[in-house]
């Protein structure tokens, strides 16, 4: 137990190191915004997910596995079946 403190960060199951500038950055967000409401996202097989940036900018994929930080993605609108490896971050759930 740590006075003051509500949780520690962690990023892929270990602690986590926030650099100074982005704890900055997220005090700066919070004193912008009264209402904040922080979820968590978790990828998961099956899921039908929207690629953020990239080659594949706004395709609609499946994700057929997850490894660490990347996503294994299907792509069926192109005509074929074209499969790649996505880092999680460039994601959204459809």
């Amino acid at each position: 137990m740590t006075a003051g403190v509500v949780n520690f960060v962690y990023w892929l199951g270990k602690p986590a190191v926030v650099k100074d500038r982005e704890i900055d950055a997220i005090k700066k967000f919070l004193s912008e915004y009264e209402e904040v409401c922080v979820e968590v996202t978790e990828i998961k097989v099956n899921q039908k997910v929207v690629v953020k940036n990239g080659a594949l900018k706004n395709f609609e994929a499946t994700v057929i596995g997850v490894q660490k930080n990347q996503a294994t993605l299907r792509i069926d609108s192109l005509g074929y079946k074209l499969i790649a490896q996505v880092p999680i971050k460039k994601l959204s759930i459809a």
